[in-house]
């Protein structure tokens, strides 16, 4: 899938360029760079993709919102709208320009309706619907207690959980001392988009908020994980603390609200994922967790982040490489609101199938023989960078609960200069470090 490799690091250093004109602002035009990208990865077929399916970006025309859905010959060639993707605002009202997504015939050849659209007046840019498959790795179990788990020190908080002794990332980010500060809020809501939560889990339950989230797999209201991703990653950030049962997330209290983008099979569509970072925006749910990289690059997500006011977290990718070389996305892009979180393991190396970069990638966190909760109530040991987001999510959401005036920008920048300085990170990070918890908490006073 990833073919001619100078081709992919062209495309990589035309994005880059394209990306130094891009501006925090409700939208920003896209560049020519920023459509030569998404060309010649059709051209090159980077990424799978929905047959017959486009993203369009419409400019600002003659012709109204209600004539373009109504419209069944789209662009000459029977287009049709099937889907509404534009940026939305807390306001809820539209201040951007209209983003549909659209079908056509499957037997058109998807390269040249891009180029065909990109001629048109009306037509901002055309990208593909990628199909993305989550790169969680393995379920190996390493049943060893860490000696990171025996505190220095009498003033900490340690939790009577039942598997607490199986949790070494926690305390290699110093959350006993951490949560000496404080145990979460319900107050400060967490979204995380993925392949929903089991929110009848008896260690999730009590924190899982279900009518603010949604199931954009299914169109319905009931965003129950059929996979085990998005369960695995809400144990890490709010399974109940303190409770006698199974773990204890960051947050032993909060608000998670679960968008299932990923189906059953752990695939997701381009479509589902930016609906679901316009609901997150709409609700104004100030903290995101994003565990999902995929090879293809598509503008419509990275101005749905753009857009979102939240800090918006994601993992790497698990691909052994250079982002330079092998680039994940969104994790690559650099927007402003938005953090990439590499997999540290237990020495605080990196982790040899974690994605990485000196430019893209922020910080590491533990990542490494992550045990947390599953459906049916049940819990298990997971490897990735999807394991090591979901760390720095929930130390946001602990220093949001400490201090509710954080702006998403000073939240962002806590947690970044909060870091341990680690020496085998240095080359493989920007920031050169891993999440330290404590740290960050004492920041925010």
């Amino acid at each position: 899938m990833k073919k001619m490799y100078k081709k992919i690091c062209l495309g990589l250093l035309i994005l880059a360029s394209g990306l130094l004109l891009n501006k925090i602002t409700a939208q920003a035009d896209i560049t020519e760079a920023q459509k030569q990208l998404i060309e010649h990865q059709v051209n090159e077929d980077i990424n799978d993709y929905v047959p017959g399916q486009l993203i369009v970006g419409f400019k600002n025309t003659e012709k109204s919102v209600e004539n373009i859905k109504d419209d069944s010959n789209l662009f000459g060639i029977g287009a049709r709208v099937i889907d509404d993707l534009t940026l939305r605002t807390y306001e809820k009202k539209s201040v951007n320009n209209q983003v549909f997504l659209v079908e056509f015939d499957q037997n058109l050849d998807l390269g040249q309706v891009i180029q065909r659209l990109n001629n048109l007046a009306e037509v901002e840019y055309a990208e593909p619907n990628y199909i993305t498959t989550t790169d969680v790795l393995s379920n190996r179990i390493d049943n060893s207690r860490s000696t990171l788990l025996n505190p220095l020190s009498t003033n900490v908080v340690i939790p009577n959980d039942n598997d607490w002794w199986r949790m070494w990332g926690f305390a290699r980010i110093d959350m006993p001392y951490a949560w000496i500060h404080t145990t979460g809020s319900k107050d400060v809501k967490v979204a995380i988009i993925d392949s929903g939560i089991d929110y009848y889990h008896e260690d999730l339950a009590g924190n899982v908020d279900v009518s603010l989230g949604y199931d954009f797999v299914d169109n319905d209201k009931y965003p129950l994980d059929g996979h085990e991703h998005g369960t695995h990653i809400a144990g890490t950030i709010g399974a109940q603390g303190n409770n006698r049962i199974g773990v204890a997330g960051v947050n032993w209290e909060t608000t998670m609200v679960p968008l299932r983008v990923l189906g059953n099979d752990n695939t997701g569509l381009s479509s589902d994922f930016i609906k679901a970072i316009n609901w997150v925006t709409e609700k104004n749910i100030p903290i995101s967790n994003f565990s999902i990289s995929g090879a293809g690059y598509n503008y419509s997500i990275e101005e749905a982040i753009r857009n979102y006011p939240g800090l918006f977290i994601v993992s790497a990718g698990n691909m052994s490489a250079d982002h330079n070389t092998t680039p994940r996305y969104p994790a690559v892009l650099d927007i402003p609101n938005m953090i990439t979180v590499g997999n540290s393991q237990v020495d605080d190396t990196k982790y040899h199938e974690s994605s990485y970069s000196k430019i893209s990638v922020d910080l590491f966190a533990p990542g490494y023989n992550i045990y947390s909760t599953l459906p049916g109530n049940t819990y298990g040991s997971r490897y990735g960078t999807s394991m090591a987001a979901p760390h720095v999510t929930g130390s946001a959401a602990l220093a949001l609960a400490k201090n509710r005036d954080l702006t998403t920008a000073e939240l962002k920048q806590n947690i970044l200069s909060s870091v341990d300085k680690v020496n085998a990170l240095a080359e493989y990070c920007q920031t050169g470090g891993r999440l330290n918890t404590n740290r960050l908490l004492n920041l925010v006073e």
